[in-house]
């Protein structure tokens, strides 16, 4: 990883117990041993959900061919959500640039561009973007939320110290 990448994370996201940075990170390396890239986090949907989230398709190289922002799930038959949780090679921030820029020239609507995955559909066309599957992720929207994630951690806290684990997961 150099110095100058960005990892985005989004604070209302929260990965479950078996997230594994290393490994993300891992993927990160390996793909950029290739050519330059950048990385996103992914994880299935079931097809009720599929107009809640930024959804992506990807080749059989986990690189992204196609995003769309909360799209009917009768118009594509991707179920790979992607959270804000995106490490953006240096190369790639002045396509990121480029995108800000064009929506403030423009003056297109906040709509335009408030949704990180707004740049991600702009960026995947001019920039390779590999995904790293997860098996799922909590929302921390609001109250009921919060506590279900506070028990979601509590008990995989407690189930980790009864076994004795000693590994680190973020």
């Amino acid at each position: 990883m150099d110095q100058d990448d960005v990892l985005v994370i989004g604070g209302d996201t929260l990965f479950l117990h078996d997230f594994d940075l290393e490994r993300f990170f891992d993927r990160y390396k390996q793909l950029n041993s290739l050519t330059d890239a950048c990385l996103v986090t992914t994880y299935s949907v079931r097809d009720d959900e599929v107009h809640k989230f930024g959804i992506v398709k990807t080749n059989r190289e986990g690189i992204i061919t196609n995003f769309l922002e909360k799209p009917s799930p009768f118009s594509t038959e991707a179920r790979s959500a992607c959270p804000c949780f995106y490490l953006f090679n240096s190369r790639s921030i002045p396509l990121i640039e480029e995108f800000v820029d064009g929506c403030e020239v423009s003056n297109a609507p906040k709509e335009a561009y408030d949704a990180t995955g707004k740049c991600l559909a702009y960026l995947h066309p001019r920039f390779k973007i590999g995904t790293f599957p997860i098996s799922g992720r909590i929302d921390v929207g609001g109250l009921t939320s919060y506590i279900d994630a506070n028990k979601y951690f509590e008990t995989h806290h407690n189930q980790s110290t009864e076994k004795g684990s000693d590994r680190k997961h973020v």
